[in-house]
């Protein structure tokens, strides 16, 4: 029985151009070991259900609570493999109109390039922006090709085949093949369909699987970053020390020109949140808050008078040097030593009368 539906088979092929006989019964043969289309059961989110091993035992979480449950899941994979359907044909309708594209400035390439050619003028340069227009496209079609599975490559390749034959086939030719040829088709469509979905479902399923390995990962770095940072800086260790530490990093992060958005998406993605990377950056939140102490310090800077020899040397001059001395100081400190001086230096301006009325 299956060696006579082979030999069928392979007589229908051989009604099709360049198919030997040889070449007829060996495809015969490859489709006659293909294993049947499973059909997979889809979620009401659209997502295929992973199918059951065979000797997995079925509990009430894998079974279908009722028939209006099984209809709706067969109904799930009958409009996801539509959209496949259509997701497919429009693919492949790109790349023909690309391949069309292609092949009609290849002609208005080399018709210019003729016509060139019998002038007695230099050539003329290739147009850069049709180049790139055509790199582009190329580009874009080798990634396409790139995602595609072998089997996937192959079924559009025999599709394509099948499509050019219906096309050129006339008389007995046709009327003999045509039937097998239309059952075939369906059969690759329906195929690269369900291809299509699952490496789609197998897509999505890798990256929200990677971005929560990332937060999980994120998590961990951001309490041991915390841990770090607060016993290395022991003035930002409250809460409110904590957020205004946070809020100048991120100050500094937006002075290098990067956006809130850009900032997030970075961060999401995994980038600086080794605890090592944190580090450094709350290390710029304290430099950047150390600049803006030293400008709201140079906005309160007042010229004190000269003292003249000889003149009566009124009560706080003392403090005014104190100020000028912390001032010195404070130019050439960095770090802790820095916000110490600061403190000093505003201490030392209220008593010289230079933050009256200030908190």
């Amino acid at each position: 029985m299956h060696n006579a539906r082979v030999a069928a088979m392979g007589k229908q092929l051989e009604q099709l151009p360049t198919v030997t006989e040889e070449l007829g019964r060996a495809t015969a043969e490859i489709l006659a070991k293909d294993p049947p289309i499973t059909v997979s059961v889809v979620n009401d989110q659209g997502q295929i259900v992973p199918p059951l091993i065979d000797n997995q035992g079925v509990t009430e979480a894998e079974s279908f609570k009722n028939l209006n449950e099984a209809r709706r899941a067969m109904q799930n994979y009958r409009d996801a493999a539509e959209r496949g359907q259509q997701q497919l044909l429009a693919d492949l309708q790109a790349q023909e109109q690309a391949q069309r594209r292609e092949a009609e400035q290849f002609d208005r390439l080399q018709r210019e390039q003729q016509a060139a050619a019998q002038r007695p003028a230099p050539q003329p340069q290739p147009d850069p922006l049709a180049a790139e227009k055509a790199h582009l496209a190329q580009q874009q079609q080798n990634l396409y090709w790139q995602q595609l599975s072998e089997g996937e490559r192959a079924a559009a390749h025999e599709m394509r085949q099948i499509e050019q034959w219906v096309a050129q086939a006339k008389g007995d030719e046709r009327a003999q093949a045509l039937g097998y040829a239309e059952q075939r088709y369906d059969e690759l469509r329906s195929y690269a369909q369900q291809a299509s979905a699952l490496r789609t479902a197998s897509q999505t399923n890798a990256a929200n699987a990677r971005q929560q390995q990332i937060n999980a990962w994120g998590q961990q770095q951001d309490a041991l970053a915390q841990q770090k940072i607060k016993a290395d800086m022991p003035e930002y260790a409250d809460d409110a020390g904590w957020r205004k530490l946070q809020q100048a990093t991120l100050r500094a992060l937006k002075s290098t020109g990067l956006t809130q958005e850009q900032i997030d998406r970075e961060w999401a993605a995994g980038r600086w949140r080794a605890s090592e990377e944190q580090v450094l950056l709350s290390r710029l939140g304290r430099e950047q808050l150390l600049r803006e102490a030293k400008q709201r310090l140079n906005e309160h800077k007042r010229v004190p008078p000269v003292q003249q020899p000889g003149m009566y040397r009124a009560a706080g001059a003392g403090a005014m040097d104190e100020v000028r001395s912390l001032e010195r100081q404070l130019d050439g400190a960095t770090g802790q030593r820095a916000l110490q001086i600061a403190r000093q230096l505003t201490q030392a301006r209220r008593e010289a009368g230079l933050l009256r009325n200030e908190r």
